[in-house]
């Protein structure tokens, strides 16, 4: 399964790519694709999520050049968010522009504090680039990737095993904090239940002896 950083990075790989020549609308995406010469964001962002192993069959196997098509799939398949996440697919429709309809289409790298959105685009100003976008969004594609714990998130990734050896550790060691049962006093229960926790935050199960 393909993660939201394989994707994010084969866009990032693909930034200052730009069309030749300059207003052309030709690119390696659009030959790629089969249609070149023509307006390319769905094109550039298809491309972006075939090659990184999550296609988005939107229009064909490949993928999408009609954005309106590309939203349509996402919210037929219910996913679809008014919320960006990085990796989200965030689809436009310019106001003012004279085109009432989703008119392009870009890949949501990170959420600011403010709500604004970091983007990257294919298609604007000739090129492949970078934005940081507060107007326009109409919503949000949702693609399939696969669930990503965070890196140092020990506990979602922890086996039955490893929670048993946890609680063996801490009643093993609970004569040690005052206690002499399980039930133990009130103060008791809580310091182990803090060692508990140490013992998880601190991510010490991958050092416990295998003979505790």
């Amino acid at each position: 399964m393909t993660t939201a950083k394989a994707v994010l990075d084969r866009a990032r790989s693909q930034l200052g790519v730009n069309e030749s020549p300059p207003g052309s609308n030709r690119t390696p995406y659009g030959v790629w694709y089969g249609l070149d010469g023509v307006p390319w964001c769905g094109i550039f962002l298809s491309w972006c999520f075939y090659m990184a192993g999550l296609p988005l069959p939107a229009s064909n196997p490949k993928g999408f050049a009609y954005t309106p098509s590309g939203a349509a799939w996402f919210q037929s398949r219910g996913k679809w968010s008014h919320t960006p996440k990085p990796g989200y697919v965030v689809f436009f429709d310019w106001p003012d522009d004279g085109v009432n309809r989703i008119s392009h289409v870009g890949l949501v790298e990170s959420v600011k504090a403010d709500g604004m959105i970091v983007t990257i685009e294919g298609n604007t100003n000739n090129m492949v680039m970078r934005h940081n976008r507060q107007i326009g969004m109409v919503g949000y594609g949702i693609p399939d990737y696969e669930n990503e714990a965070p890196a140092d998130d020990w506990f979602a990734k922890a086996t039955e095993a490893d929670l048993k050896q946890v609680v063996h550790r801490v009643l093993a060691e609970g004569t040690s904090l005052g206690q002499t049962s399980w039930a133990g006093t009130s103060q008791a229960t809580l310091r182990t239940s803090q060692q508990l926790y140490n013992l998880i935050t601190q991510k010490v199960l991958s050092k416990l002896d295998p003979r505790a």
